[in-house]
């Protein structure tokens, strides 16, 4: 479905403005109010850098009558390829409501605010990763389509759930960090290059510049060298693959088995791995790890006219890794 002009309702009780750099401040106690977790501000000032894009700043924050952040909604640049043309897409981002401010209908005035503002910056479409309380409004009240989900392929770890432990018990965390960090840093790869395993001559996916690469620093993730092979990794409870390049002379269950012993070592239960389905990995994993339905994978058209469910994602692309 190709976008359409939204309306947006107006809404007396609030004020709304362009995110821009002064509102940092402002999303990081809305972040506390709605999520329970401050985020530190040069975590949005990393995360809103996308000007080597040539786009910036595309979401909206909304302010009730006494200047409360009252709610906020962004997307962020994404440069995509397929079929060997580049393409500029915005994956939807950060969504925070405060609880006083919860059912009034800001989400959806937000979100197509936004999507009109994406659409004069260049943006041709819109992807992300609705959750289930989410999914709803993307879909009955913007248009959005879905098809199809991730597919979560996972290993089931015994060891002493170090990682779980220090992401329930937030004290826990500076302690397990230290340890982490000892952990992965024999494994440390050299280099921050890792091919995108989902584009292949049909299927499009994410451009990973060297721009990119650095711009995705605004999380803690590894590069992480596994026999001749090279995994981009998270610790987040479990293991998380955000993708994985295999050497040619590396083979699969070899790698596979390694990464078990790193999940071990790191305290993780489980060793993750969400890929699209029909992408390379989906078809390589599907005789080697158990798999369940993921997290539902969503687009919505505003401008570009092409077969959005041909492009493919991993986890690395999440703007959560």
């Amino acid at each position: 479905m190709v976008f359409e002009e939204y309306s947006v309702e107006i809404m007396e009780e609030y004020r709304f403005e362009r995110i821009n750099e002064a509102y940092y401040k402002d999303l990081c106690s809305l972040s506390e109010s709605a999520f329970g977790a401050k985020k530190d501000i040069r975590f949005f000032q990393k995360k809103m850098d996308t000007g080597y894009l040539g786009a910036k700043h595309l979401g909206y924050i909304a302010f009730d009558t006494k200047g409360q952040a009252a709610a906020f909604y962004g997307v962020y640049p994404y440069r995509m390829e397929y079929k060997g043309k580049q393409y500029l897409a915005a994956q939807s981002g950060d969504t925070m409501t405060h609880p006083a401010h919860g059912g009034k209908g800001l989400f959806t005035s937000l979100a197509k605010m936004t999507y009109q503002l994406a659409k004069q910056e260049g943006i041709q479409f819109i992807f992300g990763f609705p959750n289930k309380n989410s999914y709803p409004g993307f879909v009955k009240k913007l248009n959005w389509t879905h098809h199809e989900n991730m597919i979560n392929y996972q290993i089931r770890v015994r060891t002493i759930p170090l990682a779980g432990l220090a992401k329930r018990f937030h004290f826990l965390m500076p302690i397990y960090k230290k340890y982490s960090d000892f952990i992965i840093r024999s494994y440390l790869s050299d280099s921050m290059e890792i091919h995108n395993s989902v584009i292949t001559e049909n299927t499009g996916g994410v451009v990973r510049s060297p721009a990119f690469m650095q711009y995705k620093t605004y999380h803690k993730n590894y590069f992480v060298s596994v026999s001749k092979s090279r995994a981009w990794i998270k610790v987040d409870g479990d293991l998380l693959i955000g993708d994985l390049d295999l050497a040619a002379s590396d083979g699969i269950e070899s790698v596979l088995k390694k990464l078990q012993w790193l999940s071990f070592l790191l305290g993780s239960n489980h060793l993750l791995f969400p890929v699209s389905p029909g992408s390379t990995w989906d078809h390589l994993l599907k005789e080697k790890m158990e798999s369940k339905e993921g997290i539902y994978i969503g687009y919505l058209d505003l401008q570009s006219g092409l077969p959005l469910e041909n492009f493919k994602y991993v986890l690395a692309d999440f703007d959560t890794f």
